[in-house]
C-alpha cells in the first residue's frame, strides 16, 4: 500500500519466534519483522540474531544525528555457498510491500533543531526508497542559518551487507519521526551442475533510531596495518569494512587499531565466537586459518590482533568477521559496526638469484652460483599448547639438470656449469609447519640460465703491410699481450715490430663473451727493397717477381689463403739493381695467393691473383 504524505504508521510486528510488539516508523518506512526463508535446496543461511550476536546485529540500532554511522546485516552460510546482499522494500504482510513518502517539502529539509531550524535545498521532489531508507545527506555550502545544499548519502556494500549513512534530520519534539527501517535481503547461490542456482533468501528488517548524541561522536574508522615483513598481506581500510588478504603458509600478523574522536572515551570492541560452539553455529575463523583477539578492551585505544597462518586447504576462501565498536559517551553511546573481510590466497614466494650474472646468462664454460630463498616471514606460529613463535626452517631440493652436481641437490646455494641453456628448479619446504603427514607448504621457484656461445679462436694473416683477423667483427688487437686502444677493426697496420694477437668478442649479448687469443704473429723489421709482380692477375698461373734493392739471399714462398705452402724458391745472390724470378701457379685453382719475400732481417708480402 502507499502511505499518504507526512503520515505516521504504527504496525503490529511479529518476529520469527512469535513475539509481538509495536513499532512506530516515520517517513513512510514501516517494518514487517518476520524473516522470510525460502529453503529451496537445503540451503542454511544463519542470521546474526542468536544471543551472542545481538550486540553486533541488533534489530534496533541507535544512530547519532549528523554523525557518520555504519551498520550491517551480514549473515553466515554453513554450506559455504555464495551470499549476495541487497536492500529491499518493507512489508506490511507476506508479499505486501509498503510504499514510501517524500522526504522533502518545497525542496527544503530542516537540518537544524526544532528550536533553531536550518534548511537545506534538495533538488527535485525525491522520496525514500529501498536504497535510500534514511534521511542521510552530505551538506555543502555556507553554515547555518544560511540555506545549504543537501546531497543524498547512503553507502551500501553488497559484498558484506554493510551500510554507512549520516543522519541529517532530527525531531526533538516528536521522537517517533526519528525512526526508520532498513530492509536487507541475503540471497544464497550454489553451483548445481555448473549452473549458478538460487538456494534461498532471508530478509532482515532493522529499526534505526536517530538521536542527538550531543558532543559525543561515534568511534573512528579502525585502521589495520601489517605487523611483519615479507608477509605479502594486502590491506584496504574502507568506511565500513576492513579487507585483509593473506597468503597460505605465511605467518601473518595484522593489527587493527581502534580510536575515538572524543579523546577521553573508552572503547569496547565486541566480537562473536569465532569457532562454532555447536554444529548449527557459524564458524567465522577456523583455527587452521588463525586467531583474532582484542587487547586493551575497555581502554581508549584497543587493538585487534589477527594472527594468521592459513593451511593451503583454505586457499580461495573468504571469511567475514562482524565486530562492533562502542564508546562510553554520554548521554548516548557512540556505536560503529564493521566487517573484517579476510581472504586467503595461494602465494608461492620461492626465489632463485644468480650471482654475478647479467640477465641470468653466462658464457659457455663459465660457472654460475644459484641461491634459493623463501621470501616469507622468518617465523612460524606453533600451537604447543599456546601459540609460540619459532624460527622457520626450510629444506631445499633441486631437480636434476644439466651442469648441476648430484651432491648439491639438497643445498641452498649451488654452483652449476651448464653446457647449454638450462632451467633450474628448486622446491623449498617449510619443515616445522603443516608437515604431517606430508608437507603442504612447498614453494617452487625456477630460473633460466642462458649459455652464450663464445666465438671461435681467430687467426692472423699478413697481407702487404697489414695484419688481418679471420673474424670480420668484434676484434680487439693486442701488442705483446697488452690491448691496443681503438684497435678493433678487422685489420691492423702494425706500428712497430713485435708479437701481435687478436681476440674476438660477441656483439649485442649480455654477457659479452670472448674467444681465446689467436696464436701470436711476429712482425719483423720491414726491408727497404721493392717487390713487383707481373702480370697480376695471371691468366695461366705464370708470373715474374721483380726484386730491387736486395743484396742478401731472398726466400720467395707462395701460400694459399688457408696458409698452405705451395712452393718456395731461394734467390741466393740478388742483384741490388734488379733481379727477376719466375714462379708458376699452373697447377693451382683460380683465386688469391700470397707471395712472401723474406730476408734475414725483413719480410714483405704481396698478393697475386690466378684467373
Amino acid at each position: 500500500m502507499s502511505l499518504p504524505p507526512a503520515a505516521l504508521w504504527t504496525l503490529s510486528v511479529t518476529t520469527a519466534t512469535g513475539r509481538t510488539g509495536q513499532a512506530t516508523v516515520a517517513g513512510g518506512n514501516a517494518m514487517y519483522w518476520e524473516a522470510t526463508l525460502n529453503n529451496l535446496n537445503g540451503g542454511r543461511i544463519l542470521q546474526n540474531n542468536s544471543a551472542q550476536f545481538d550486540a553486533l546485529n541488533a534489530a534496533t540500532n541507535i544512530a547519532c544525528w549528523q554523525q557518520q554511522t555504519s551498520l550491517n546485516f551480514s549473515a553466515t552460510d554453513l554450506d559455504g555457498d555464495e551470499l549476495v546482499y541487497s536492500l529491499e522494500q518493507p512489508l506490511s504482510g507476506c508479499n505486501n510491500p509498503i510504499g514510501y513518502l517524500n522526504y522533502v517539502t518545497n525542496g527544503l529539509i530542516n537540518i537544524g533543531s526544532t528550536a533553531a531550524p536550518c534548511f537545506a535545498q534538495v533538488p527535485g521532489s525525491p522520496s525514500y526508497s529501498a536504497v535510500f531508507p534514511i534521511a542521510s545527506f552530505n551538506l555543502t555550502g555556507p553554515a547555518c542559518p544560511a540555506t545549504r545544499s543537501a546531497t543524498p548519502y547512503f553507502r551500501f556494500n553488497a559484498t558484506t551487507g554493510s551500510f554507512t549513512f549520516q543522519p541529517a534530520i532530527y525531531d526533538s519534539q516528536d521522537l517517533d519521526r526519528n525512526k526508520y527501517v532498513v530492509v536487507g535481503k541475503v540471497s544464497e547461490y550454489r553451483r548445481i551442475n555448473n549452473v549458478r542456482t538460487l538456494i534461498g533468501t532471508v530478509r532482515r528488517e532493522m529499526l534505526v533510531i536517530v538521536t542527538d548524541c550531543g558532543t559525543n561522536r561515534p568511534p573512528a574508522v579502525p585502521v589495520a596495518v601489517s605487523n611483519n615483513l615479507n608477509s605479502g598481506a594486502v590491506i584496504v581500510n574502507t568506511v565500513d569494512s576492513t579487507f585483509v588478504q593473506v597468503s597460505t603458509c605465511n605467518a601473518t600478523r595484522v593489527l587493527i587499531r581502534f580510536s575515538d574522536p572524543n579523546a577521553n572515551d573508552l572503547l569496547t570492541v565486541t566480537v562473536p565466537n569465532l569457532i562454532a560452539l555447536t554444529p548449527s553455529d557459524p564458524s567465522y575463523l577456523p583455527t587452521d586459518v588463525g586467531t583474532f583477539q582484542i587487547t586493551g578492551n575497555g581502554t581508549r585505544q584497543p587493538v585487534g590482533v589477527l594472527n594468521m597462518q592459513p593451511d593451503v586447504a583454505f586457499a580461495g576462501i573468504t571469511f567475514r568477521i562482524p565486530i562492533q565498536i562502542r564508546d562510553n559517551g554520554c548521554p548516548v553511546a557512540g556505536v560503529q559496526n564493521r566487517i573484517i573481510v579476510l581472504t586467503i590466497r595461494n602465494r608461492s614466494v620461492g626465489q632463485i638469484t644468480v650471482a654475478g650474472v647479467a640477465g641470468s646468462a653466462i658464457c659457455a664454460g663459465s660457472p654460475a652460483t644459484l641461491t634459493a630463498r623463501a621470501l616469507r616471514p622468518d617465523s612460524v606460529i606453533v600451537p604447543v599448547p599456546n601459540p609460540t613463535t619459532l624460527l622457520a626452517n626450510f629444506t631445499y631440493r633441486w631437480e636434476s639438470a644439466n651442469g648441476l652436481a648430484p651432491a648439491d641437490q639438497n643445498s641452498r646455494v649451488v654452483t652449476v656449469n651448464p653446457t647449454q641453456t638450462t632451467r633450474y628448479i628448486v622446491h623449498i619446504t617449510t619443515t616445522n609447519f603443516r608437515s604431517a603427514p606430508i608437507p603442504t607448504c612447498v614453494d617452487t621457484a625456477s630460473v633460466l640460465v642462458r649459455v652464450v656461445a663464445t666465438p671461435p679462436q681467430p687467426s692472423i694473416m699478413e697481407v702487404g703491410n697489414e695484419l688481418f683477423s679471420s673474424a670480420p667483427v668484434g676484434n680487439q688487437w693486442y701488442f705483446n699481450g697488452q690491448p691496443l686502444a681503438g684497435a678493433t677493426a678487422a685489420s691492423l697496420v702494425p706500428p712497430v715490430p713485435g708479437s701481435y694477437t687478436v681476440v674476438t668478442s660477441t656483439i649485442g649479448t649480455l654477457p659479452v663473451c670472448s674467444s681465446l687469443p689467436s696464436l701470436p704473429y711476429t712482425v719483423v723489421l720491414r726491408g727497404t727493397g721493392n717487390v713487383q709482380i707481373s702480370p697480376n692477375p695471371t691468366a695461366n698461373g705464370r708470373f715474374i717477381v721483380q726484386l730491387t734493392g736486395y743484396e742478401q739471399p731472398v726466400v720467395l714462398t707462395v701460400f694459399n689463403t688457408l696458409g698452405r705452402q705451395l712452393t718456395a724458391i731461394t734467390v741466393a745472390a740478388p742483384n741490388p739493381a734488379g733481379t727477376t724470378q719466375a714462379l708458376d701457379l699452373a697447377g693451382a685453382t683460380a683465386g688469391v695467393y700470397v707471395v712472401r719475400v723474406v730476408t734475414a732481417g725483413s719480410v714483405k708480402v704481396q698478393r697475386v691473383v690466378r684467373e
